[in-house]
Protein backbone atom coordinates (compact mmCIF):
# COMPACT_ATOMS: atom_id res chain seq x y z
CA UNK A 1 0.00 0.00 0.00
CA UNK A 2 1.51 3.18 -1.01
CA UNK A 3 1.02 6.10 1.84
CA UNK A 4 0.09 10.17 0.44
CA UNK A 5 0.11 12.81 1.97
CA UNK A 6 -1.85 16.11 1.07
CA UNK A 7 -0.82 19.30 2.94
CA UNK A 8 -2.72 22.13 2.14
CA UNK A 9 -0.17 25.11 3.00
CA UNK A 10 -2.27 28.05 5.06
CA UNK A 11 -1.10 31.04 6.09
CA UNK A 12 -2.43 30.72 9.56
CA UNK A 13 -3.03 34.22 10.60
CA UNK A 14 -4.66 34.77 6.86
CA UNK A 15 -8.45 35.75 7.60
CA UNK A 16 -9.21 34.42 4.31
CA UNK A 17 -7.87 30.48 5.16
CA UNK A 18 -10.24 28.44 3.68
CA UNK A 19 -11.43 25.46 6.52
CA UNK A 20 -13.39 23.53 3.89
CA UNK A 21 -11.26 20.28 2.35
CA UNK A 22 -10.59 20.03 -0.61
CA UNK A 23 -12.26 17.54 -3.37
CA UNK A 24 -8.72 17.44 -5.51
CA UNK A 25 -6.93 15.19 -3.19
CA UNK A 26 -9.63 12.04 -3.60
CA UNK A 27 -9.64 12.85 -7.19
CA UNK A 28 -6.48 12.08 -7.26
CA UNK A 29 -6.48 9.08 -5.47
CA UNK A 30 -9.46 7.54 -6.98
CA UNK A 31 -7.82 8.43 -10.14
CA UNK A 32 -4.45 7.14 -9.06
CA UNK A 33 -5.98 3.85 -7.89
CA UNK A 34 -8.03 3.04 -11.02
CA UNK A 35 -5.52 4.49 -14.36
CA UNK A 36 -2.50 3.91 -12.76
CA UNK A 37 -2.25 0.59 -11.47
CA UNK A 38 -0.67 1.74 -7.92
CA UNK A 39 -3.09 -0.68 -6.17
CA UNK A 40 -4.90 0.66 -2.81
CA UNK A 41 -3.64 4.23 -1.70
CA UNK A 42 -4.02 5.57 1.63
CA UNK A 43 -3.94 9.02 2.01
CA UNK A 44 -4.48 12.15 4.46
CA UNK A 45 -5.21 15.69 4.03
CA UNK A 46 -3.36 18.05 6.88
CA UNK A 47 -3.01 21.63 6.98
CA UNK A 48 -1.36 21.87 10.44
CA UNK A 49 1.26 19.67 12.34
CA UNK A 50 3.10 19.17 9.50
CA UNK A 51 6.52 17.89 10.54
CA UNK A 52 4.54 15.82 13.31
CA UNK A 53 2.41 14.03 10.77
CA UNK A 54 5.23 13.40 8.49
CA UNK A 55 6.86 11.71 11.31
CA UNK A 56 3.66 9.61 12.34
CA UNK A 57 1.85 8.80 9.17
CA UNK A 58 5.59 7.77 7.20
CA UNK A 59 4.00 8.70 3.95
CA UNK A 60 5.49 7.33 0.56
CA UNK A 61 4.72 10.73 -1.48
CA UNK A 62 3.81 14.55 -0.54
CA UNK A 63 2.00 16.52 -2.23
CA UNK A 64 1.76 20.68 -1.28
CA UNK A 65 -0.94 22.61 -3.02
CA UNK A 66 -2.19 26.03 -1.70
CA UNK A 67 -4.67 29.00 -2.85
CA UNK A 68 -3.65 32.40 -3.43
CA UNK A 69 -6.71 33.38 -0.61
CA UNK A 70 -4.43 31.39 1.61
CA UNK A 71 -1.21 33.39 1.00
Amino acid sequence: MIKVLFIGAVNPFSVQENLMQPLWPAYLVAYAEKYLGMGELESKFITRDVQQEIESFKPDIVAISSVTQNF
